[in-house]
């Protein structure tokens, strides 16, 4: 290499930190912009319709949700990383995702024409399924044009339009509210138009990049698809299962009412744990170029930081907010929300440590770091919340965090993180529940 392609690279270099870091700036912006304005958005719901409307419409996008999650097969996750490894024109991918989208599309139609035929649901139901379903293949669909743009260092405009839907079911709701026309099926038009327009815009704007050079075939990256999306899948699922499975055991050993001081206490730490998906996401392409790519050490370091700051303010101010908004209502939360809070920093870290893992094609190492975290977990939450309630279902995910993470850097040590960098991580997990530790060990002898 000359001396002058060598100080181009050099010079090169801090260009594409600085790049990095003001993409991850922009999709963490967006991201929680999408979060609030989507929490508006249910929240005028849960005003301006019948209790039943509202039920209606969420038992809707939950069962789409659950079906279109578990169709996905990872494909979103597994195509970032082949075609990264292989570049291929937009073309290629469009018409090989297009296609198996669109299978997936039919088999749920399918079902669906089962059920109205067999009158299996009633007539609502139908049509709150049919529409959800449309909004939910748009959202497949866009699957392509996404991948396309995170590995070409797109993730922003991704994230960015991503807001379309959020602003048009806001705009639309406003229409409809001063057109007196709020109704269930009035609200999922718009919903599916919001979804409709964000598909249409990610791919005029894929469609404006400049090709890649070809270099794979379109069967090749269906076998790496085919090979590599199951694992994923599973790995995702698991993770999903320890974000869930215990409220099912709280709501089957307790109450309701002790459930709703459970959930609660989540939704506490939900933002800062979501920050790890979302910077594993946005930085998936760069980490399959490797873990030191792009300056990421540092970002992950400042985003640990700034989530062991978060998680401290939540368990020291966390129940007293709580309070100050909902008198004693939730008081049951008081006394978990500082043990989950101490493992936001773990469970976020553990979620970028997860898209390392795909990114080299370990995704077999989340599957097993999340399957035995997630049966630790449900061990001890089956032991300890009939004796102590939700305090024990906030155990159970210290199990989970005490085991996962370490088990799945353990695995990846060297091929997914080094040495050096899984020590810091480890590091960081384990620092705000040694303060918070120590704090009270201090506190109980003033």
């Amino acid at each position: 290499m000359s001396g002058a392609s060598v100080t181009e690279v050099e010079a090169s270099e801090p260009k594409a930190r600085d790049s990095t870091t003001r993409t991850l700036n922009i999709v963490y912006i967006a991201s929680t912009a999408n979060l609030v304005g989507g929490q508006i958005f249910t929240l005028l719901l849960f005003g301006l319709l019948l209790p039943n409307q509202v039920g209606l419409i969420n038992w809707g996008t939950a069962a789409g949700g659950i079906v279109f999650y578990i169709a996905d097969l990872g494909i979103e996750t597994s195509l970032v990383v082949a075609i990264k490894n292989q570049p291929m024109r937009l073309s290629a991918i469009t018409i090989l995702i297009g296609a198996v989208r669109l299978v997936t599309a039919a088999v749920a139609l399918g079902f669906w024409v089962v059920a109205t035929r067999l009158h299996i649901m009633g007539g609502a139901e139908l049509s709150v399924l049919l529409l959800v379903g449309l909004g939910l293949v748009a959202r497949s669909l866009q699957t392509p044009f996404t991948a396309y743009l995170q590995v070409l260092d797109q993730q922003a405009v991704v994230a960015l339009v991503q807001l379309l839907p959020v602003a048009i079911r806001l705009a639309g709701l406003l229409a409809l509210w001063l057109g007196q026309t709020v109704g269930v099926t009035s609200v999922l038009l718009v919903m599916l138009a919001g979804d409709v327009t964000a598909l249409l815009m990610v791919g005029l704007i894929a469609r404006t990049q400049p090709d890649r050079q070809f270099t794979g075939q379109m069967r090749v990256l269906l076998r790496q698809l085919l090979r590599s999306a199951p694992l994923i899948t599973l790995s995702q699922a698991l993770l999903a299962g320890q974000n869930r499975l215990d409220w099912l055991i709280v709501a089957a050993l307790t109450s309701y009412a002790a459930l709703a001081n459970y959930s609660i206490a989540n939704k506490a730490i939900e933002l800062l744990i979501l920050a790890g998906s979302v910077f594993g996401r946005t930085a998936l392409p760069w980490l399959v170029e490797g873990w030191s790519a792009r300056n990421l050490p540092r970002n992950v370091r400042w985003l640990s930081a700034g989530l062991i700051v978060a998680g401290l303010a939540i368990a020291t101010l966390g129940a007293p907010v709580l309070g100050l908004l909902f008198g004693h209502k939730y008081d049951g939360a008081a006394a978990v929300i500082p043990l989950l809070a101490a493992l936001a920093p773990c469970l976020a870290i553990y979620q970028i440590v997860q898209f390392a893992s795909f990114a080299r094609g370990r995704a077999l190492d989340a599957v097993i770091g999340g399957g035995l975290g997630l049966s630790a977990q449900v061990i001890v939450d089956l032991i300890t919340i009939p004796r102590q309630g939700i305090l024990g279902a906030a155990y159970g995910m210290c199990a989970y965090a005490a085991i996962a993470l370490p088990v799945q850097l353990g695995l990846g040590l060297r091929t997914v993180v080094p040495p050096r960098a899984a020590l810091e991580l480890l590091g960081a997990a384990a620092l705000l529940p040694t303060i918070l530790i120590l704090g009270a060990l201090i506190g109980a002898h003033l």
